[in-house]
């Protein structure tokens, strides 16, 4: 157990329920551990930040699809990995037709 996660359960409750700032308290609660995160995987801090920000515009736009959770910041942790993973392949395979003059 982390020290918000039963706070940043019933925001994610309020969340579900069409509250607006409950994300954004959520996102305020776990920002800095997410961006610690993310910077394990990858060294450009521009693209965590971007990955961090998809991440909770990508959450907007599903809400109405999610469904509770009693781990959020496991739950963003997961998110934010596979988004970073993503971005890292996407580029790796952009570099290598630009290295290959595929374009």
């Amino acid at each position: 157990m982390y020290p918000n996660q039963d706070k940043d359960v019933l925001l994610w409750k309020d969340f579900l329920e069409g509250n607006q700032s409950a994300l954004s308290k959520i996102y305020l609660n776990n920002v800095n551990d997410l961006f610690a995160f993310g910077c394990k995987f990858t060294v450009d801090k521009s693209l965590v930040k971007d990955c961090i920000q998809e991440l909770f515009i990508s959450l907007i736009q599903s809400s109405t699809k999610l469904s509770e959770t009693v781990n959020v910041k496991g739950y963003l942790f997961i998110a934010l990995k596979r988004r970073i993973i993503r971005e890292l392949v996407r580029s790796s395979k952009f570099e290598e037709v630009l290295e290959r003059g595929d374009y």
